[in-house]
């Protein structure tokens, strides 16, 4: 958007926070923040997607907040820039718990924090 359209609109310039920076989410009425849009934030790639299996019932894997992944618990299956994803399962696979851990990742290589962990169980 040209910069006088900007300014009429309450715009301002370009946006230089790190991109995991959280922002208060505004009154009614005002433009999307970053903490209440579903998009995908300005200067990220795509959200790194990994997977745990495990028994069903079982607790999922603990993820730590350094953003460290504990070996042998999460694999990494894709980047992915567009929502949709598929994970393909063994026939041996099926029935167990499969727990997914999502964290977004820039265009510099940095991590964002790691979401809540989702679980669905693997079909046969």
């Amino acid at each position: 958007m040209p910069e006088g359209r900007k300014e009429g609109k309450g715009i301002s310039g370009r946006d230089t926070r790190p991109f995991n920076t959280a922002v208060d989410a505004g009154s009614q009425g005002e433009l999307p923040t970053r903490t209440t849009c579903r998009r995908k934030p300005h200067g990220v790639l795509g959200a790194e997607v990994w997977v745990a299996l495990a028994a069903p019932h079982d607790p999922p894997p603990l993820l730590t907040f350094a953003g460290e992944i504990p070996a042998g618990a999460f694999r990494f299956l894709s980047v992915n820039a567009r929502g949709t994803l598929q994970a393909d399962f063994t026939t041996a696979e099926a029935g167990q718990t499969a727990y997914y851990a999502l964290r977004w990742l820039s265009t510099r290589g940095e991590t964002g924090p790691w979401s809540e962990v989702a679980a669905a169980t693997v079909a046969a």
